[in-house]
């Protein structure tokens, strides 16, 4: 018995259950979070201290895979400024990065117990730890890229970067595109 090529009817219907199983696995994976799946946080109440302590995992480092160092506020300077310089995870390094809204993170430094803000009102729009409260300037977005963290400000919509060409500089808000200096590990 010889069988024949399928019907176009039969290729048309294969496909079709290809697309939604595909369609079906994209919305499960990138679809809306449920209500009961994410804590949100007021704006108005929240401080520095108290979202710290609701970190579940605990709090994080942050590691410059250009720098090779891990990022810590100078806390020797009133502005603290975060500069990629650490080579080892002590109490400077700490972060409790912590889901705001959907697409809205904010980052506690442990330490300084500040919100890490991006200045606007200052040239490079440098990160410092120094927020008693959350703002456009607190929010950060937060992508991966081949497995690397990117931080998004929210507020200028440009991306966090090492600054590997002047060393000594804090992270700053000030780049448009992605690129190696602007990948962190959440470690």
């Amino acid at each position: 018995m010889t069988r024949g090529k399928p019907s176009f009817g039969v290729l048309k219907f294969g496909r079709y259950l290809l697309v939604l199983a595909a369609a079906v696995l994209v919305i499960n994976f990138f679809g809306p979070q449920s209500a009961s799946a994410a804590t949100y946080y007021n704006a108005t109440s929240a401080t520095p201290s108290a979202l710290a302590e609701t970190c579940s995992t605990g709090s994080n480092a942050i590691y410059s895979f250009a720098a090779s160092k891990y990022v810590s506020p100078n806390l020797t300077t009133s502005a603290a400024p975060l500069q990629a310089r650490a080579d080892n995870v002590g109490a400077w390094e700490k972060f409790c990065i912590v889901q705001w809204s959907r697409d809205e993170h904010v980052i506690i430094s442990i330490a300084a117990n500040k919100f890490v803000s991006a200045r606007m009102n200052e040239p490079g729009y440098p990160l410092r730890a120094s927020a008693d409260t959350v703002g456009t300037w607190e929010k950060f977005s937060i992508g991966y890229v081949d497995g690397a963290a990117q931080f998004l400000s929210l507020a200028n919509r440009k991306y966090v970067s090492a600054r590997m060409n002047e060393p000594g500089y804090p992270l700053q808000a000030s780049v448009d595109f992605d690129g190696p200096w602007e990948r962190f590990c959440i470690c």
